[in-house]
């Protein structure tokens, strides 16, 4: 946007011209009686002509300008010396001359008022102290143009990358804002030459990534009492306010809270261990325990003929945004839980005794796995050496379940591009709920080819539209449901097979399958059965909704953001946010429990009642479709003591 180019001098006129300090009530118009007057004279006439009707009282103006009810009560004071000029300009209007009013202002806010530049003509303010100049278009500092007594100086809000042009000549400022700019490197700008009588800084919200470099020119200031540091990527590494605190003796308040001694000495000697061992970079661990309220993909109608073909596999998996150059480890995922669960259970199975000893590799097997690691270790480093884009990370994929999709994915990462970080927590992380649904033909066999046998075939069979409905979700129970459908037209060999699970579909689910459609795939391929090739793989977003991290930049105290996200479907309900203060087990196992009885409300409770239907004019309660709910939380590492610094500055936490 266009800002047309407004000195602050001109936005002062304009703040006096909006006073109206020559116009009613101020100002010696013909409505103000003369105070010369005496007091009784003037409060006690008997006649209109002594008292004069067409005139006010001193008192009665005061308080038009003084009394909230008043049309002329103004709150927004852009300066603590307004209530005496405008009490002036009803008792003596003759004396707000231009010179007057630039020795009367002390303190002057022109906030919001598309100031561009800092001009020359403030300097014929020669008493003010207090300058405030926030959320304007200033991008250039003019000290030479700033009031020689000034003492505060509020930019905040503003466009500036650099103060190098505040520093040549500086007023005495005892206090500085400049959040919510754009700097990122303040190099040796703030010092105890350029600011020797700084008490308070507010740097919040900005560019500023290297801590060590920034407390080290801070240590210069031997007056700072007040620091303000809350909103940059340096306030998102775990060490940020243990090591300012423990740099900074003089300091008393970091990020408006209160340094008490306790504080100071739990992080006492992180000053030392900092200068060698302290790195630029943020810790943090994202869970995403699970999803339920996933409506049955059974559920949907085919418009297609009805058809054994295609067969379908569908997946789900979560996939959010994140910084591509980081160091990642994955701490738990179903995946991790379900091969834990295998070995175990394997064990228990073996039989005891002397264990048998590995199968000894060979030297070309052992080089090549050397190469492998060695290739991948190479590739993880140029990933990490790369640019900070923003790719997608994703969970591992799992079959629909009716109760949950468990995916009880827990990632830890090491974050190095914190102002990439930083944007990424002000946008908030997007989660999405993908399905990835593959169609599976037999071998040698086009849709179209199958299109044309149905066609010619005359007859189908009526289990193929079962079998259409079924192919939809790859389940273990459904599988199993639709062997004792068609338990009767099996032989006694297909009786005695075991039920398919999600992942072995292929040539089992075809050598099975019932219809016109199998005994040709197994008379074409001499009576051993069809393989099932993969034909197509489309991914579709189920639902997705944000998890809003801003918090976690504002505030340096927080340290996790725990939401229940609505992906879709029916709205939230109350009962879908207590997962928030459950555990992810025991909300399971809630949730199966409130379906059961779900299930008991809706049955019917006997004939009478199919009997006596609805009546006249009453309609049946519409049903919602639970909601999609996503349990997902954040948690970035800050530490509290020297302790965890000394044991977790060079490893995984």
């Amino acid at each position: 946007m266009m800002v047309s180019s407004v000195n602050a001098s001109e936005a002062l006129n304009d703040q006096l011209r909006a006073l109206c300090l020559k116009e009613y009530p101020f100002g010696s118009g013909s409505w103000q009686m003369s105070p010369k007057l005496p007091l009784a004279t003037r409060m006690y006439s008997n006649t209109t002509t002594e008292y004069g009707s067409e005139k006010d009282h001193v008192e009665t103006l005061n308080q038009l300008i003084t009394n909230f009810k008043s049309p002329w009560y103004s709150e927004s004071e852009w300066s603590e010396e307004l209530p005496s000029l405008k009490k002036l300009a009803i008792t003596d209007p003759h004396k707000l001359t231009p010179d007057f009013l630039q020795k009367t202002f002390r303190t002057l806010r022109l906030i919001d008022k598309n100031v561009t530049n800092i001009d020359e003509k403030l300097l014929d303010l020669k008493n003010l102290e207090e300058l405030s100049l926030s959320a304007n278009y200033i991008s250039i500092i003019k000290s030479e143009f700033l009031p020689p007594k000034l003492k505060v100086l509020e930019l905040n809000a503003n466009l500036i990358s650099d103060i190098e042009s505040l520093i040549k000549n500086p007023p005495p400022l005892q206090h500085l804002g400049l959040a919510k700019n754009s700097l990122e490197n303040l190099s040796s700008h703030i010092s105890i030459t350029y600011w020797p009588n700084l008490m308070s800084l507010d740097l919040g919200d900005n560019s500023l990534t290297d801590l060590l470099l920034l407390v080290e020119n801070l240590k210069t200031l031997p007056k700072l009492r007040t620091l303000l540091l809350c909103g940059n990527p340096v306030s998102l590494m775990p060490s940020y306010r243990g090591y300012t605190v423990d740099s900074l003796g003089s300091l008393t308040s970091l990020d408006d809270v209160i340094i008490t001694a306790d504080e100071r000495h739990d992080f006492k000697g992180l000053n030392k261990r900092g200068t060698e061992l302290l790195k630029n970079e943020a810790r943090l661990t994202i869970k995403l325990p699970f999803v339920r309220g996933l409506p049955n993909p059974a559920a949907e109608v085919d418009e297609a003929g009805a058809s054994e073909f295609p067969v379908i596999e569908r997946k789900y998996y979560l996939k959010f945004p994140f910084i591509s150059n980081v160091e990642k480890r994955l701490l738990k995922s179903s995946e991790m839980l379900n091969e834990g669960q295998e070995k175990e259970n394997a064990a228990k199975k073996a039989p005891k005794g002397k264990a048998k000893s590995p199968v000894q590799k060979s030297i070309e097997e052992l080089e090549q796995e050397r190469l492998d690691k060695e290739k991948a270790a190479e590739a993880e480093r140029v990933r990490i050496a790369g640019p900070p884009n923003i790719v997608s990370f994703s969970t591992c994929k799992l079959d629909y379940d009716l109760d949950q999709l468990s995916f009880e994915h827990e990632e830890q990462f090491r974050v190095v591009a914190l102002l990439q970080l930083k944007h990424l927590f002000t946008e908030g992380l997007k989660m999405q709920l993908i399905e990835e649904k593959t169609l599976y033909y037999p071998a040698g066999q086009t849709p179209e080819e199958l299109a044309v046998e149905r066609a010619t075939s005359g007859k189908g069979h009526l289990f193929q539209s079962q079998r259409r409905r079924s192919s939809r979700l790859l389940t273990v129970g459904q599988l199993n449901q639709l062997g004792r459908r068609r338990s009767s037209q099996m032989s006694a060999t297909d009786r005695g097979s075991t039920p398919l699970k999600p992942g072995q579909l292929g040539a089992k689910m075809a050598a099975t399958a019932g219809g016109a459609a199998a005994k040709k795939a197994s008379t074409h391929s001499g009576g051993q059965g069809s393989d099932l090739t993969k034909y197509s793989c489309t991914e579709s977003c189920v639902g997705s909704a944000v998890l809003h991290l801003k918090s976690l930049l504002t505030s340096c105290e927080q340290t996790k953001v725990k939401a229940a996200l609505h992906l879709g479907g029916g709205p939230m309900r109350p009962e879908d946010l207590e997962i928030l203060d459950t555990p992810p087990a025991t909300a399971a196992s809630d949730m199966k429990k409130d379906k059961k009885d779900k299930k008991k409300a809706t049955k019917p409770s006997g004939g009478k009642d199919k009997k006596k239907g609805l009546g006249m004019g009453e309609e049946e309660a519409e049903v919602l479709p639970p909601p999609i709910v996503l349990l997902a939380e954040v948690d970035l590492r800050r530490w509290t003591k020297t302790k965890q610094f000394v044991k977790e500055h060079d490893q995984w936490f």
